[in-house]
């Protein structure tokens, strides 16, 4: 599938999320449960609007991934138990839409992997995707988020 991959500036968005670290293997047993506890939180508390988007993001750690997960906040949040506030940062970053099955994403970053390496840069540690579309809907469409390493790679 062809990528659209744009340079962006992102602003930071305030979160509720719940982190844990878990095989990558794992990750769509975890994610959906997660956000059911994130929303039974943010339901009753009024925090969490229409436009907000439900997110999961990743860091590598070794054969494990910390995966944090949850949604987008226009008011902050106190936190209870495993929901957190805080934050997606903002910055320097690539994006791109992956339109199809949640296991064709990799496809996306392989793609996002290579424009960046054609243009002498470097991907963060830590990436996230927003979910644009409930899972039942199909195909799933999906916004990768990927924030640039603060050094440039040189040639």
């Amino acid at each position: 599938m062809p990528y659209e991959i744009e340079r962006t500036t992102l602003e930071p968005e305030q979160t509720a999320a719940i982190t844990v670290t878990c095989p990558w293997a794992e990750i769509s047993q975890q994610i959906g449960p997660i956000f059911g506890e994130v929303m039974a939180y943010l339901g009753p508390i009024g925090a969490i609007a229409g436009d907000a988007k439900a997110f999961g993001r990743y860091t590598a750690a070794g054969d494990q991934v910390v995966l944090q997960a949850g949604f987008t906040v226009h008011t902050p949040i106190a936190g209870h138990g495993r929901v957190q506030p805080g934050t997606l940062p903002g910055g320097d970053a690539v994006v791109t839409i992956h339109e199809g099955s949640y296991e064709t994403v990799p496809e996306a970053y392989e793609a996002m992997q290579a424009w960046l390496t054609e243009r002498h840069l470097a991907g963060a540690a830590s990436m996230w995707e927003y979910y644009l579309t409930p899972p039942d809907v199909q195909p799933p469409r999906t916004m990768i988020v990927w924030p640039l390493a603060s050094t440039p790679v040189t040639a």
